[in-house]
């Protein structure tokens, strides 16, 4: 009976302190949102300037990316923070991506994680094979392609200024938020109708750099024409039709080549004019390379037409009636 007593007096107490402690401690969970307090927030990636405003108060990150925020309550603290996009050094600007979770974790003293998008202000500039300057306004146009898909067109005065671009984003980690980098790669870069890069062949991280440099694959070509029967040099130049239907006349030097050090990788219809006959050829350039062509000249005309008359007269005279002897009659 006394045990029987006992527990009673215990299972009473125990409700009695359930019933006081419960509701004091939900109420002040209650309440905590709704009072004055400091919000932490962790920039990712860490980064020094990062803006933003709440409660018509404004504060920065400093350059771990932290930044404290007084705020008069938590309650729905997420309809009053606001991130708006900033540049935060000459070349480069954040916006806003995402939170980790919600902003009234901060009443618990949690840090908030601020994920942000990056932008970079990036230039390019062309060389060829050996390193030297290509000017700008020789490529018509480029097309570049981000990790994400993401397709930049530029033509005109868009390959001769700086961009901005894409440079990081941000994503769910088993551990928080991580800041993933891009990068871009050149799909193309049209010179004279051809492209003259090799696709996806050349890459950029703009988080690491933000001058560009594309190579262009221009090669060193020499075209000669001799002769088809007495390989004796012949013609005044040659005419080459490039990719985009243009034609370029050029002559024969002292020693009867005509040298392109520059020539766009691609194929070309390449003539020979003066001489004597020519056809077009179409030439395909990949690497430095001597073309040489062919034309019929004066001479190797000659040569045909003469062997055409020999033949000629040859089966005339085998044709002739009375050039076999007949059988007498009565023979």
């Amino acid at each position: 009976m006394i045990r029987r007593a006992v527990r009673a007096a215990l299972l009473s107490l125990a409700a009695v302190l359930l019933a006081v402690v419960l509701p004091t401690a939900a109420s002040a969970a209650r309440s905590a949102p709704a009072r004055p307090g400091i919000l932490h927030l962790q920039t990712v990636p860490p980064l020094r300037g990062v803006v933003v405003k709440v409660d018509g108060k404004l504060a920065r990150s400093d350059a771990k990316g932290r930044i404290q925020v007084a705020v008069r309550n938590f309650i729905d603290l997420d309809k009053r923070l606001i991130v708006p996009e900033t540049r935060i050094s000459d070349d480069r600007k954040v916006v806003f991506d995402r939170f980790r979770g919600d902003v009234d974790a901060g009443a618990r003293g949690k840090v908030v994680e601020l994920g942000l998008r990056t932008a970079r202000l990036v230039s390019w500039s062309f060389i060829d094979r050996f390193g030297a300057v290509v000017p700008p306004d020789r490529v018509a146009a480029m097309r570049l392609r981000s990790n994400t898909g993401e397709v930049l067109d530029l033509a005109g005065a868009e390959l001769t200024r700086p961009r901005w671009v894409a440079e990081s984003r941000t994503q769910q980690g088993p551990r928080g938020l991580v800041s993933k980098q891009l990068y871009y790669v050149v799909d193309s870069a049209m010179v004279d109708g051809t492209s003259v890069v090799n696709r996806a062949g050349q890459r950029f991280v703009p988080w690491e750099r933000t001058a560009w440099v594309v190579q262009l694959l221009f090669f060193r070509v020499s075209f000669t024409a001799a002769d088809m029967f007495f390989t004796h040099r012949v013609g005044d130049g040659i005419e080459l039709t490039r990719a985009d239907g243009a034609v370029q006349r050029l002559p024969f030097g002292p020693d009867g080549s005509a040298v392109v050090p520059d020539l766009p990788r691609g194929t070309y219809t390449v003539t020979v004019f003066g001489g004597g006959v020519s056809f077009g050829r179409p030439v395909s350039i990949s690497k430095d390379q001597q073309v040489a062509l062919t034309v019929i000249s004066v001479a190797d005309l000659a040569l045909v037409t003469t062997a055409i008359l020999v033949v000629a007269v040859g089966l005339v005279l085998l044709g002739r009636p009375g050039s076999a002897r007949r059988p007498e009659p009565g023979r």
